[in-house]
């Protein structure tokens, strides 16, 4: 089933039930469950999809589907290019003061950048966070 078709909760829980091979958003959400946290969710009122699909709905989701427990993120890391066009969606500058929390705004690069190996041609500012220790 594609994902445009997944806004309504049941079909969303039907599918993620769905543990044969063909399905290609369950692998997905155990990603966003265990390292992304990228819930897509709907709680504006102007919302044209259900508000049902909530930060809390998908985390027990998570907890139901995958048996991940509900606990609360103790570090957060985000790397993100300043020329990437999903910057604007992205976590770009640390506002808290919690130690654990790391951001880096890598100069020149777009998505995914960071995630090829190193080439003599890249930009000191890659070479310099694939460096960083997490």
């Amino acid at each position: 089933m594609p994902y445009g078709q997944l806004n309504h909760p049941f079909l969303l829980v039907l599918e993620l039930s769905n543990t044969t091979a063909t399905s290609s958003y369950r692998p997905w959400f155990y990603q966003t469950c265990t390292e992304f946290g990228f819930y897509q969710t709907c709680e504006d009122t102007s919302c044209p999809f259900s508000r049902m699909l909530t930060v809390q709905s998908q985390t027990e989701l998570c907890s139901r589907l995958f048996d991940i427990p509900q606990d609360r993120l103790s570090a957060c890391f985000s790397d993100q290019g300043n020329i990437d066009p999903w910057m604007e969606l992205s976590v770009v500058w640390n506002d808290t003061t919690v130690d654990n929390d790391r951001v880096i705004l890598i100069d020149g690069t777009a998505h995914c950048m960071d995630m090829n190996a190193d080439k003599s041609m890249d930009k000191p500012a890659l070479h310099q966070a694939r460096k960083v220790k997490i």
